[in-house]
């Protein structure tokens, strides 16, 4: 993506400055002179780049091609491995239905059991937990329902609406998991907030129901999941045993179980080889235990970020198999962060692939093709599919609207103003209070142009004046009022 000329205002130079995914344990700063170095100094041990143009191209337009797909499912499995990876086309299609499997989400069962049909969750959490183990297609679908419906959202209308479901049915293990679910979620939100009274009663509590699941049916994986991540919280290595131990007693197979256990031994590679080695058996029921099976090799590459030696070649190596999403996670990042962009690309870009609906891994595979095109042979394609990327971004859920405002000023730097138009719109209507919408409205303007940027601007000045995030577009519509006098009446 090249340099747009510039317009005849500053306005498009109001960009907002928002971080991109992350999550890698990398110690040092994001792209200091230490971060530099180590880079330059990888790159000069490479013989060879580590992916062509031609290899860079062909996934840049075959990732194009699959986004064409408006099923996530068919997406997922559309979308090009890195080129020149070996990876196992089974596990590949285990993982895709397991990341894009529709569940039964926290909002559902607020209403199912708000109206009185706790029955109805229960009959549908045992008809997940059939599938989960008895149909190729379903494998940990029971897991990625309390994944997604009870991780992170500890919220009291769920609370109230789990609890009515423990009362509804006092002798069903999987609504006494579920609370058990809850109150860890709990116990985390208590020790960010620092209160560690709040903390161990919530574990407590999250142990007396797990216990109690446990005992009503031993069989359910998701009692130990809970059990582990409770244990991995408070540090308690003996409960984490016992739970990993029993858990895999109820379902070697169990993707979610065994990615605990191998979380367990790192970051010591050779323990990690031995978790893999003992789940190697599993393979052929449950093909997305080959992820973890590389996992062993990536902490030895140091693609976490641990290290500051690995060469682009040693990123590559662990791409030649299919890995878990931490691995494309933390590899990705690390990549970025040391300027490696073609690799930083294959991982972002898989990692996207496997989790569509999230906006950050998604921003981060924009940005990684964005670079991209900056190199003539790789202009035409990267562009395409950039704004494909962008099209995806602009359609999901945002952390906070300035997020959707950097999308619209991509739209509006690619040249696509009716799409950055749409966004700004949709800001001006949605959040009416807070001085994005407006600030890409002008951008727009100014740089199409459009009519109107006069009033934006007066607009900016009555309304947000005071809006610490609006002073660098405040002083800017000044600048435009006093350069533009007002139109004369009619």
């Amino acid at each position: 993506m090249k340099p747009r000329p510039a317009p005849p205002m500053a306005w498009l130079a109001l960009v907002l400055v928002l971080g991109a995914a992350g999550g890698c344990r990398d110690p040092g700063p994001a792209d200091g002179p230490a971060t530099r170095e180590a880079a330059a100094s990888v790159e000069r041990t490479v013989r060879r780049p580590p992916y062509t143009e031609a290899e860079l191209r062909g996934f840049l337009d075959t990732a194009y091609a699959a986004e064409q797909e408006t099923d996530p499912l068919r997406r997922c499995l559309a979308y090009p491995d890195p080129p020149g990876s070996h990876w196992n086309r089974a596990a590949v299609e285990a993982y895709c239905r397991y990341r894009t499997v529709k569940v039964l989400g926290a909002d559902e069962i607020i209403a199912l059991a708000g109206a009185g049909k706790a029955a109805e969750v229960d009959r549908r959490m045992a008809k997940a937990f059939a599938a989960q183990k008895s149909d190729p297609h379903a494998r940990g679908m029971l897991d990625q329902t309390y994944f997604q419906a009870f991780e992170f959202q500890a919220t009291p209308e769920l609370r109230h609406a789990v609890d009515a479901w423990k009362r509804a049915l006092p002798r069903s293990a999987f609504a006494r998991s579920a609370s058990g679910w809850l109150y860890v979620q709990a116990a985390y939100d208590a020790a960010h907030r620092h209160d560690g009274k709040a903390m161990d009663n919530a574990l407590a509590l999250a142990r007396a129901d797990l216990a109690a699941a446990q005992q009503l049916d031993p069989a359910v994986t998701v009692t130990y999941i809970a059990m582990l991540r409770a244990a991995a919280f408070d540090g308690d290595g003996r409960r984490a045993a016992i739970a990993a131990r029993e858990g895999v007693e109820a379902d070697p197979s169990d993707y979610a179980i065994q990615g605990m256990r191998m979380d367990r031994a790192r970051p010591d590679p050779k323990a990690m080889q031995a978790v893999a080695e003992d789940m190697r058996p599993q393979v052929p029921r449950n093909p997305m235990l080959e992820l973890l099976l590389n996992e062993p090799a990536a902490e030895a590459a140091g693609v976490c970020g641990c290290r500051g030696d690995t060469a682009p070649d040693g990123f590559r190596d662990v791409l030649d198999q299919v890995a878990p999403l931490d691995i494309l996670r933390e590899a990705g990042s690390v990549a970025a962060k040391r300027h490696l962009d073609p690799v930083a690309l294959m991982f972002r870009s898989e990692e996207a692939r496997f989790v569509p609906e999230n906006f950050a891994f998604r921003y981060a595979q924009f940005e990684s093709v964005v670079v991209l095109s900056r190199r003539d042979p790789l202009e035409a394609s990267a562009n395409r599919l950039a704004l494909v990327l962008l099209d995806r971004l602009a359609a999901l859920p945002k952390p906070d609207p300035a997020w959707l405002a950097q999308v619209g000023q991509h739209f509006a730097y690619m040249g696509a103003w009716d799409r950055a138009w749409n966004v700004a719109e949709t800001l001006v209507r949605d959040h009416p209070d807070r001085s994005v919408g407006w600030v890409l409205r002008a951008q727009i303007q100014a740089g199409q142009p459009r009519p109107g940027l006069r009033d934006t601007a007066q607009y900016l000045v009555e309304h947000f004046a005071n809006d610490p995030e609006a002073r660098g577009a405040v002083a800017q519509a000044r600048a435009e009022l006093a350069r533009t006098p007002p139109a004369s009446p009619p």
